[in-house]
């Protein structure tokens, strides 16, 4: 019986039995390092995104709600021409499609946002910016239900005509 113990020390005192017992501590180490990086980026994360300055709030649509087919979110006439800025933020939707643009009186749209099988985790948006002309103008949203949020600010400054 003797050396049966004899052999199972010397078992545990190998160098592949220490390397194996150093290399597990290295990964157990590395893991815990991960997900405590990844609990910090987490809590440190903003609620929700901020609008530039000078942006206020048109409108928050939920879109659970139910779908969206062109509904004016917007409308506004500019007497001279004038720059207009459009921010949209957008929180954790999982959508067929979403079409967010901008329709001038004219019949002319530019397009902020269009989007099929669109999913936001947490987070995402986009800011437009663009001189128009004076006129009126009307944002348009057509979406398919999702659930989330979309929120929509504006900006408008005037810009007069360059003197020649």
């Amino acid at each position: 019986m003797t050396t049966s113990l004899r052999k199972e020390s010397r078992f545990h005192r190998t160098p592949a039995r220490r390397w194996l017992l150093a290399v597990s501590w290295m990964i157990v180490v590395l893991v815990a390092a991960g997900t405590w990086t990844l609990l910090l980026q987490t809590r440190n994360a903003p609620a929700r995104q901020t609008p530039p300055p000078n942006f206020q709030l048109v409108t928050e649509v939920d879109l659970s709600s139910g779908s969206h087919n062109g509904e004016t979110l917007l409308s506004f006439t500019l007497d001279e021409p004038s720059v207009v800025g459009i921010y949209f933020a957008i929180e954790q939707i999982d959508t067929r499609s979403l079409d967010l643009r901008l329709v001038g009186a004219d019949g002319q749209s530019a397009v902020l946002l269009h989007a099929e099988d669109y999913r936001t985790d947490r987070h995402g948006g986009g800011l437009w910016e663009q001189r128009l002309l004076a006129g009126t103008y009307q944002l348009l949203l057509s979406a398919a239900q999702s659930p989330g949020r979309l929120a929509v600010y504006h900006s408008m400054t005037v810009q007069p005509e360059p003197v020649q």
